[in-house]
């Protein structure tokens, strides 16, 4: 990957400031590669749809494009020093504005919206064109020789939000991807910033990464029933405790834990499958609707805190309750054999 132009600014909406940061030295080269590396390795992204063309973030990432793709006539291109600095302080501006205007929408409720600094990046990856903005939010620190609080760019569990427009070989926008690891992706961000449109719904998203997601468990782990139902059950854990689906985090509390109980299932491989099918028709993050989780809800018996009898509908007489030498038995008559396989009882 080839980084064709970079440049930092920190934005101060309180004083109505961008500065712009030069970028020299190891460590903060080192910062955005990293930075690079993480954007563009996340699975945890949810797909955007432009507006309109004429929008001013879209229009001057084409625009960089462009220039990159148009040679004058000594042989050098179009994309000069004076446009790409021209254009980036445009962008942090937008930012600035877009952030005191998201502040004031929101002062009531005494809450702020967190400083940072905008990363902005053109770059050429496998002969394709990406821009990629990152606004990283400040941490506050200690200065160890004056003992004053500052505020930096932190270098661990960075809280930023970003967004990576790709394009294709035609150098015509191919997919937009937004991340925010903090919550929700911000109004401000893809709405008063970016101008953008979410393809699809929380609904539709929660909706369909649950049924491909059962259908990939039933498929793989079909010779396995207690990791299937044990997967199924982390599953319906993770959507109805979680507010926010993340996919990374998502995979990693639900298929992670096969590796414990089984170690000739190749759960990378299953996880590889949920990774490709959920990026190709869902978002690797969106904000999980509890209506969803709750339709149709089922009874539900508590037994333990550990057990819960969960009844779809008429179940006849196919749970019965007994009393044997004192104790409450409940038992369930008929199971298939893959649920009677779960349970058995080993010496």
């Amino acid at each position: 990957m080839e980084i064709i132009y970079s440049s930092i600014y920190h934005i101060d909406f309180e004083e109505e400031e961008i500065k712009y940061i030069e970028i020299n030295g190891d460590d903060i080269i080192e910062y955005i590669e990293n930075i690079i590396k993480e954007m563009t390795e996340n699975k945890s992204v949810k797909k955007f749809n432009v507006k309109r063309d004429t929008t001013e973030i879209i229009s001057i990432s084409n625009q960089f494009v462009s220039g990159a793709n148009t040679v004058n006539d000594d042989g050098t291109i179009a994309l000069t020093s004076d446009f790409e600095e021209e254009c980036s302080e445009k962008i942090a501006t937008k930012l600035l504005k877009s952030e005191k205007l998201a502040q004031q929408r929101i002062d009531r409720m005494n809450k702020k919206v967190k400083k940072g600094s905008l990363i902005q990046l053109f770059v050429e990856d496998n002969d394709v064109y990406k821009f990629i903005l990152v606004k990283v939010e400040h941490e506050e620190y200690l200065n160890t020789e004056t003992l004053k609080r500052q505020a930096g760019l932190p270098l661990n569990k960075k809280i930023l939000k970003s967004c990576i427009i790709e394009y294709n070989e035609e150098n015509e926008i191919k997919d937009i991807f937004l991340y925010d690891s903090s919550s929700s992706i911000s109004d401000y961000w893809y709405n008063l910033f970016l101008e953008l449109e979410a393809i699809r719904d929380d609904t539709k998203n929660t909706g369909d990464t649950i049924t491909k997601v059962n259908k990939i468990i039933k498929r793989e782990l079909a010779e396995h029933p207690k990791e299937e139902f044990e997967t199924k059950n982390r599953l319906k854990g993770y959507f109805l405790t979680k507010d926010e689906f993340y996919l990374d985090e998502f995979v990693q509390i639900v298929f992670e834990p096969i590796k414990q109980m089984n170690n000739n299932i190749d759960v990378e491989e299953i996880e590889e499958k949920v990774k490709n099918r959920i990026s190709k028709y869902c978002d690797g993050q969106f904000s999980i609707d509890k209506e969803i989780i709750n339709k149709n809800k089922p009874d539900t018996f508590f037994i333990t805190e550990q057990i819960s009898l969960i009844v779809n509908g008429e179940c006849g007489s196919r749970i019965v309750s007994e009393m044997e030498d004192g104790k409450r038995i409940l038992k369930v008559i008929g199971v298939p054999q893959k649920v009677y396989d779960v349970f058995v009882r080993t010496e």
